[in-house]
């Protein structure tokens, strides 16, 4: 991230953010490295993980791909 003098990101004590931080493992891929949940720990989920790298990608504006446009769906008749 560009901000001036130096480029820093803060995180607060959240401590699911940190419980599921401690419990990602790195698997290689094609592509590089995937994060992903241990299967084996006690954190099922990194959901809060997730909006924190979304969130970091967007104020960087580093953002692969767009987010879908929002539609309405008619699910059956009224």
């Amino acid at each position: 991230m560009s901000y001036q003098p130096t480029p820093e990101i803060l995180l607060y004590d959240d401590p699911k953010l940190i419980l599921e931080m401690r419990a990602l493992r790195y698997r290689p891929v094609a592509r590089g490295i995937s994060f992903v949940v241990d299967k084996h720990g006690d954190i099922k989920t990194d959901d809060v993980v997730d909006c924190l790298a979304g969130a970091v990608a967007m104020a960087s504006e580093n953002v692969r791909m767009a987010l879908p446009e929002p539609v309405t769906v008619r699910m059956g008749y009224m």
